[in-house]
């Protein structure tokens, strides 16, 4: 395979899972934080109180960067360190943090993609309520407001939400991420939609405060393949890859990318969790169009086999992933 020159090959981290420092330069606690240090939760305790350590060792892995001729950095940024509280006073050292890290990209002719939010939810807001509370997605949009205005002419791309299916997913449903919540499919789906209200407000956020700037998420989901080139199996993992129904409905990019692209928010097969989608308040409604998308980045990890059943309908081969095929665990952060 070629790729045109105009590819752009680059590397891509999270902040808890590389920046380690978490009591450091005021940084204030994370969902994670809590989550990582409650007995069980994760493999052998890990926590991501030093990680790579990436806060202390910013500077050898720009230089690794450069090293390795890529062009792209995509990193996020830890909300907890630019508001402690999750709203309020920005934390000054926070962003210089990120000043440095940034200007060494620019440097060294690498282009930062910064990512606004990849789970680590500032503490303080899980304790008003978390995602489950619309006023998170307003203390997202004030954050998003900051970083911008304070990046503006350095930084042009930014992905509001990294994988809001794991998020929301993996930390509201099954319980496995932070903050480890075994909902009801109507709850999950409240947290659902106040994310992708988060997104929209945001994305006017960033573009009122930075014009120049390019805005957009990066989903995961299932992605469904057929058996053979039968047009029935065809058509069957194609049915499957944006199949929605209770109990089903999250590891797929349709809840995440339709509202976003002029499609309004799709129908879920089962009562539950559509009888939340009718009750979605007129003001998120309105903002979907807030939330358009300059570009998508697809995170794609596994593909589950699909085939036609005897009755027509979509049925996953033996020894497939299943319907929840999903990303491998939660991190387990480990120092260098």
């Amino acid at each position: 395979m070629s790729f045109p020159e105009n590819f752009v090959w680059g590397a891509a981290t999270a902040a808890y899972q590389v920046e380690g420092a978490v009591q450091e330069d005021g940084r204030g606690l994370s969902i994670w934080d809590t989550f990582s240090h409650t007995p069980g939760k994760t493999r052998n305790g890990d926590t991501g109180d030093i990680a790579c350590d990436s806060y202390h060792r910013w500077a050898e892995d720009v230089a690794l960067l450069k090293e390795m001729h890529l062009k792209a950095y995509r990193f996020s940024i830890a909300w907890p360190r630019i508001f402690p509280q999750g709203m309020g006073a920005v934390n000054p050292a926070g962003l210089a943090w990120y000043d440095r890290l940034v200007d060494a990209l620019l440097a060294a002719g690498i282009e930062p993609y910064v990512t606004l939010y990849h789970w680590d939810l500032p503490q303080a807001l899980q304790d008003k309520g978390g995602w489950l509370n619309a006023d998170t997605a307003k203390a997202f949009a004030g954050y998003a407001a900051a970083v911008a205005a304070h990046f503006k002419g350095r930084v042009r791309y930014y992905f509001t939400l990294n994988e809001p299916q794991c998020s929301v997913g993996l930390g509201y449903s099954s319980g496995v991420h932070a903050p480890g919540f075994r909902l009801d499919d109507g709850s999950v789906f409240t947290a659902w939609h106040n994310t992708i209200y988060a997104h929209c407000l945001a994305a006017d956020a960033i573009r009122r405060a930075d014009p120049d700037a390019w805005v957009g998420m990066a989903p995961t989901g299932r992605i469904c393949t057929p058996a053979t080139d039968d047009p029935a199996d065809i058509a069957a993992a194609r049915e499957a890859t944006f199949a929605l129904a209770d109990g089903d409905w999250t590891f797929t990019y349709t809840p995440a990318l339709d509202p976003l692209c002029g499609r309004g928010w799709p129908e879920i097969a089962g009562g539950q969790t559509q009888r939340v989608v009718d009750a979605i308040p007129q003001e998120q409604l309105d903002a979907l169009p807030l939330g358009r998308l300059d570009f998508i980045g697809m995170n794609i990890y596994n593909s589950v086999m699909v085939r036609a059943g005897a009755d027509g309908k979509p049925e996953f081969c033996p020894g497939s992933q299943g319907t929840r095929a999903r990303p491998s665990a939660g991190p387990s952060p480990r120092s260098r």
